[in-house]
């Protein structure tokens, strides 16, 4: 049997070089399991073999419960909830330890988001972007892990003087965690905790030309990932918050100007388009003219008429007016 320490070591190394950067991780079936050496590392990426990844959690979990309290022995633990949060992404007492570390650095610290809290939360983040953006079909969509990530989120990174709603690296923030979302989403298609967790943070997004730019940005994923329902779903949900009515319309009308023109029959995406068009909570008094598209498109293709019809109906059925 492969022995515990030197798997364990492998993996801890090569975490502790990469610790203040996103890195990809890849578990290798057995067939690719390489045959002089336990893991294949290139650059920032790496692949580890299951077993290999077993022997490391099995010694892992030793140092975690055994470790006694004191200052290295709690250092020791730390990189052990790396590799214990990578096989089983709903160990709630290695996430929890994650967090009290944070907790306990910002209690000690004082005069603002100094350097230590800093570097402390910036190598949470990098690693939590490792494990939920990384082709790990269980890891990416982990209900702990994006629950820890919102904790960081809002706990940490929000409540400090470096983030706020008027400065350029809020912005760079925002945008960093809608790039995990969307790149989570690649990895698990319709991945309901990335996008609920998107959905949280909405409320963190006071500055209107945000919401704005971050509605335009998920359109966009959602045009190229036209079958994913929690991303259409997402988009809906930021619709409603977006307060420049011709920005929706403008969204919705680029929708269905390439729905059309691709003959996209995804369901997810025409209950969007459903949607969208009968709730006056998006569209208001602009429902009309979309939806004149929509019988517009019903009689110039006939040969492409279900999915328009069906929809048509369903809108007449549903639509609500302004109150």
């Amino acid at each position: 049997m492969l022995p515990k320490n030197h798997a364990y070591d492998a993996l801890n190394d090569f975490f502790k070089a990469h610790e203040n950067v996103a890195v990809e991780i890849e578990i290798l079936p057995s067939a690719l399991a390489p045959t002089d050496a336990l893991i294949l590392q290139d650059g920032i990426n790496i692949g580890i073999p299951k077993k290999v990844l077993v022997q490391a959690y099995l010694k892992a979990r030793t140092i975690f419960f055994l470790q006694d309290g004191s200052s290295p022995s709690k250092t020791l633990a730390l990189e052990a909830t790396r590799i214990i949060l990578l096989f089983d992404p709903e160990h709630l007492t290695a996430a929890n330890f994650r967090k009290k570390r944070l907790v306990t650095i910002q209690k000690e610290v004082t005069g603002g988001f100094t350097n230590t809290l800093t570097t402390a939360a910036q190598q949470e983040l990098q690693f939590l972007n490792s494990i939920l953006t990384s082709p790990l079909h269980r890891q990416s969509k982990s209900p702990t892990l994006w629950y820890h990530r919102y904790w960081l989120f809002s706990n940490i990174l929000l409540t400090t003087t470096l983030y706020d709603p008027f400065n350029e690296l809020y912005d760079l923030l925002v945008k960093s965690e809608f790039d995990a979302v969307f790149k989570a989403g690649e990895q698990h298609p319709k991945n309901y905790y990335a996008w609920q967790y998107a959905r949280s943070n909405r409320a963190q997004l006071d500055v209107q030309d945000i919401v704005n730019i971050s509605a335009t940005r998920v359109k966009d994923w959602c045009l190229r990932h036209p079958s994913d329902t929690s991303g259409w779903s997402f988009l809906l949900f930021v619709l409603g918050c977006v307060g420049n009515l011709p920005t929706r319309k403008d969204i919705i009308s680029n929708i269905l100007d390439l729905t059309f023109g691709f003959r996209w029959q995804h369901e997810s995406l025409w209950a969007f388009i459903r949607t969208a068009l009968s709730d006056p909570s998006i569209l208001a008094d602009g429902q009309a003219p979309l939806v004149e598209r929509l019988y517009g498109y019903e009689k110039e293709r006939d040969n492409y008429t279900t999915s328009v019809s069906t929809a048509l109906q369903w809108i007449e059925t549903n639509k609500t007016t302004v109150p």
